[in-house]
């Protein structure tokens, strides 16, 4: 069985000011332990 993409990612952490970060999205920078990879995350095209 294959993970579902996820609906929301946010890479880094983008100051609060700037931009929403949906609840529950997914981290994807390689600086932040424990945030998924993002070339391990499913390919959205044809979704």
């Amino acid at each position: 069985m294959t993970t579902p993409a996820p609906r929301s990612a946010v890479y880094g952490a983008p100051p609060v000011d700037l931009v929403e970060v949906a609840e529950g999205a997914v981290q994807l920078s390689p600086l932040r332990p424990g945030a998924e990879a993002l070339e391990a995350l499913p390919d959205a095209a044809g979704s």
